[in-house]
């Protein structure tokens, strides 16, 4: 063979050589576009799944609490592609300051074709979160204070009945035992002076202490004269300690006959007992509650006493909702009832706070925001064990007051939780439950800082 003929087949050879790879790169080229491609619609694909995952799940723990629950065990995959997937959740609770618990979904889909087998090397991961607004109340139970009237005219039958006020108030006393509301119970007991007094605990706590209070009720015969002024103001004394949200429920005929600079049953002791209550109101910043022991249906002075001194703190009193008449079954139960939507009332809520970008809200909120559709609210009472324990809505507490419920209720354009009797004495009866509301609708959120 000719030297020019082998330089040609050479040159020819080089060509091919250079044409197949040639060929090859593009091809190569054109199979990592169409996988790249494949990928960046599996990635998008993927991504969706895992926001409609993360929605899910933020509804769970809207709707049903912790742990996650009714969550679909694999998410929808690309069309064209069997697409194996693993799923991760995470609860992810904010800060309580920022009102909100975020979902995190980690999902991790692999690539597989039939068509490029090496595909399956391909890892996408995507990444998705999801919140709810949330808040956290009752880590901190109320400070109570029961001033209790042991003057000589308790010891009178009330009336309609043959029963004195003082019978009356031990039963009173012993039915509010039983119900263990979650609050820190104190007593004063009064005539003339202070005859017994049981500061309220620094801890949790209410069922050692309500044995002492019904102990120190026993050693007591009603006797002597009614000094409001200075029984308010011990109950102030013993209250001063306590951390805010403070209360005084007073019972009484509402007679002052001491207490004032004046001789006994005169009007200057019912002007001091009152001024003594506003202190209290204004001064300790304590509710203040009255439960009148009605001795005469003509008698109206003592009714004038202790509907004027009931109010929340820094009011002018005057609250029918605060003030009771006590002398039947049926009035002893409004009274716990009372006392319940006083000390089991949640709020106001803000569902502003913890809210993401406007951009992250999948659907609109009402412009006012103002929680006014009750389905949004969903409420759960949380276990010392970190489980929760649904509780549903109620229309009314009074007329629910033996159901595990709660009332939405707004008030002056401010909304609150309400739980009724049964759900306030659920409450009381472990000192480390407490109350977790959420409300406003899921919606996907930005990943959290770390």
């Amino acid at each position: 063979m000719s030297e020019q003929s082998t330089t040609d087949n050479r040159q020819s050879g080089a060509i091919a050589l250079t044409v197949s790879l040639s060929m090859a790169i593009v091809l190569s080229m054109v199979i990592a576009a169409v996988v790249l491609g494949r990928k960046s619609v599996s990635r998008r694909e993927l991504q969706s799944a895992a926001d409609a995952l993360a929605l899910a799940a933020a509804y769970s723990v809207q709707q049903n609490g912790l742990p996650l629950r009714d969550i679909p065990a694999r998410p929808f995959g690309p069309r064209n592609s069997v697409l194996p997937q693993t799923i991760a959740f995470k609860v992810l609770e904010r800060p309580e300051a920022e009102h909100r618990i975020m979902v995190r979904v980690n999902l991790v889909g692999q690539l597989d074709s039939q068509q490029a087998w090496f595909q399956r090397l391909f890892q996408i991961p995507v990444e998705s979160h999801a919140q709810v607004n949330q808040q956290i109340f009752a880590t901190s139970w109320p400070s109570f204070v029961v001033v209790l009237d042991a003057s000589q005219d308790m010891g009178q039958p009330i009336v309609g009945g043959t029963a004195t006020a003082y019978e009356v108030l031990k039963l009173v006393i012993t039915q509010y035992a039983a119900y263990r509301l979650p609050v820190r119970n104190g007593l004063v007991i009064f005539n003339n002076t202070v005859v017994q007094a049981v500061p309220p605990p620094l801890q949790k706590e209410n069922k050692a202490q309500l044995d002492l209070i019904k102990a120190a009720l026993a050693k007591v015969t009603p006797n002597g004269q009614s000094n409001i002024r200075l029984a308010l103001q011990r109950a102030g004394q013993l209250l001063q300690p306590m951390p805010p949200d403070r209360n005084v429920m007073l019972f009484s005929d509402g007679i002052p006959t001491l207490g004032g600079p004046c001789a006994p049953r005169e009007d200057c002791h019912f002007h001091a007992a009152q001024t003594e209550g506003d202190s209290l109101r204004n001064t300790t910043q304590a509710a203040l509650f009255s439960a009148e022991f009605r001795r005469s249906n003509f008698g109206t002075r003592g009714s004038d006493l202790m509907q004027a001194i009931a109010g929340m703190p820094g009011s002018a009193g005057n609250d029918p909702e605060m003030y009771f008449v006590v002398q039947t079954p049926d009035s002893i139960m409004r009274l716990l009832i009372g006392v319940a939507s006083g000390v089991c009332a949640f709020g106001p809520l803000d569902p502003g706070l913890g809210s993401g970008p406007d951009q992250f809200r999948l659907r609109g909120i009402p412009s006012d925001r103002d929680l006014t559709s009750p389905q949004r609210v969903y409420v759960y009472i949380r276990e010392g064990n970190g489980s929760e324990t649904p509780v549903r809505m109620v229309p009314d507490r009074v007329t629910a007051f033996n159901q595990l419920g709660f009332e939405y209720v707004v008030d002056n354009g401010e909304a609150f939780v309400v739980l009724t009797l049964e759900g306030c004495r659920y409450l009381g009866l472990d000192a480390n439950r407490e109350v977790i509301v959420r409300w406003d609708d899921a919606q996907l959120a930005p990943r959290p800082t770390p």
